[in-house]
């Protein structure tokens, strides 16, 4: 024996909802001989009889907070260090401290709020994968946490991860599902309270899609929509489960999509927008500020002023746990080498190698390269 008990049914029908399991969780826990239609589900919102209504409140509520605070914990740790540090701790959290009450080793009296910290620790963790180089482990927390968001009743969880998702068929070169999945964040949005900045957030992502496409039309018209619904959140809404998108996020986002179509003037002043309205401690997200601005300014001629902005962005990069920087600092210097022979650019390279040889050191500590740790996750 090992000691664990089946999960409660309530517990075992969200999941098995969210799994796609066609009964076969229920059937598990229900007692030997229960015909299927005689067994019941007890609501999410009652609790055991031997435990008094407050009690359960204020331990639900303990519960609820506690995984709340871990989840801006590692959000906040993960954009100044990046995602390379935090991942396995991400895994240990979801494994020791979230598990145990999905599946039924642990009581649980709010079911609803654990499968909404199970859905957004997943997401988190995929990007954690996804910013360590790992896109395919990224793709499959993406995949699990949404039926998660779904089983909790978060509509607005649940287009959050449909932007990540989105965000990462885009790095994948899956324009057409970039697109889609963007779109279908929307229509899953509106099934609960309008929040712009969500909102604004799709419609960068489907507006980068398209700016790949080459579409530059219909990529203004949706990126004035992201703006219009910045607009109307002057303080963009955070909730405790989802991941906030800002000013500097969208001028980021414009930049990018700007630059795909050539618009390299408008691209340069969205990049400098993004890097002066993000602050320090979000050392991970100016870098890529940084980068994409150095980009643009190669493409414009002006390597004097890339190699400035690359020489600002260096110092914030030695103990950056983010393949994804490396990879864009790379993109940088193979943009750069073919004016190596310009002292500027030169001594910028030098620099820039020096530091990837300090990162190689980190990654090799750290662990570039995620392992997947169980099936939950």
């Amino acid at each position: 024996m090992t000691g664990r008990r089946k999960p409660t049914p309530q517990i075992a029908a969200a999941l098995d909802k969210a799994l796609r399991a066609n009964g076969e969780l229920i059937a598990f826990t229900a007692p030997p001989g229960t015909p299927q239609t005689k067994r019941t589900i007890r609501d999410p919102g009652t609790v055991p009889r031997n435990v008094t209504i407050r009690q359960a409140s204020r331990e639900a509520g303990e519960r609820s907070s506690s995984d709340a605070t871990a989840i801006a914990s590692f959000r906040a740790a993960d954009r100044q260090l990046g995602g390379g540090h935090l991942y396995r701790s991400v895994l240990r959290y979801l494994h020791h401290n979230i598990a145990p009450r999905l599946f039924g080793s642990e009581e649980d009296d709010e079911p609803q709020q654990t499968f909404l910290a199970a859905a957004s620790l997943t997401e988190l963790a995929g990007w954690m994968a996804h910013d360590s180089g790992s896109d395919a482990h990224a793709n499959r927390h993406f995949q699990k946490a949404l039926p998660l968001a779904r089983s909790g009743n978060d509509p607005a969880l649940g287009a959050n991860i449909m932007a990540s998702m989105s965000h990462l068929a885009l790095q994948r070169g899956r324009l057409s599902e970039a697109a889609s999945l963007a779109q279908a964040g929307r229509k899953n949005a509106n099934l609960g309270p309008k929040v712009p900045a969500l909102s604004s957030r799709l419609y960068a992502m489907e507006a980068r899609a398209l700016a790949k496409r080459g579409e530059a039309e219909a990529t203004r018209r949706v990126l004035d929509a992201a703006h219009e619904e910045l607009r109307s959140a002057p303080v963009p809404a955070v909730s405790e489960w989802t991941s906030s998108f800002d000013s500097a996020a969208l001028a980021s986002e414009a930049a990018l999509a700007l630059q795909d179509l050539g618009k390299l003037s408008a691209a340069a002043a969205e990049a400098e927008r993004a890097v002066s309205l993000r602050p320090g401690d979000r050392a991970r997200s100016r870098v890529f500020g940084q980068i994409s601005l150095a980009l643009i300014r190669v493409q414009q001629g002006e390597l004097e002023a890339a190699c400035t902005v690359g020489n600002e962005l260096l110092g914030a990069c030695h103990t950056l746990g983010s393949i994804r920087a490396t990879n864009q600092l790379n993109n940088l210097a193979i943009a750069l080498n073919p004016y190596r022979q310009q002292s500027s650019v030169s001594d910028f390279l030098e620099c820039l190698l020096a530091v990837n040889e300090q990162r190689a050191v980190l990654f090799a500590d750290i662990g570039a390269s995620p392992t997947m740790e169980g099936s939950y996750t």
